[in-house]
């Protein structure tokens, strides 16, 4: 047997996470090592957000309200590294349309990547698989939020 013990790839799901792809990758690195990314809310925090210590950190919006984003786990997979899910966020940080029943779960979502998703259907607790957005206004790719479970505030 190794002398080395090699350790278990951690679940990270106890948590809201979402991935440097959601995020739409790297936008640059500061000389000290800090990546900025797309914040999620992209209509109001148009500077970006540093990554610290694997969590959106606090950044510039153009409205004076806070950023609900800043907080969240962000790793560099698409599935969790422990047990193979995909990232998952709360649906208050997302805008959402209900059923109009009290209580009722979310059925559509705005799609956070681009504005050109729009409005996507959300079957049990994940954005459908289908969904695309327009690049360069006619190539059409997959969006990176596809299949991310939207979960009620626990």
């Amino acid at each position: 047997m190794s002398a080395i013990a090699t350790a278990a790839p951690t679940c990270v799901c106890a948590r809201p996470w979402v991935s440097i792809a959601m995020l739409g990758g790297a936008r640059k690195q500061h000389a000290d090592g800090t990546l900025i990314v797309s914040c999620p809310d992209r209509e109001h925090c148009l500077r970006g957000a540093p990554v610290q210590h694997g969590h959106l950190g606090a950044h510039w919006r153009n409205i004076p309200a806070a950023c609900a984003w800043p907080g969240i786990r962000i790793i560099d997979a698409d599935t969790c590294p422990g047990c193979g899910k995909r990232p998952w966020v709360p649906a208050t940080l997302l805008r959402v349309r209900r059923a109009l029943a009290t209580g009722a779960p979310v059925v559509d979502v705005f799609c956070p990547y681009l504005r050109s998703c729009g409005l996507v259907t959300v079957v049990g607790d994940r954005i459908i698989d289908q969904h695309e957005y327009t690049m360069y206004g006619y190539r059409r790719e997959p969006c990176p939020w596809s299949l991310v479970r939207v979960r009620e505030a626990q």
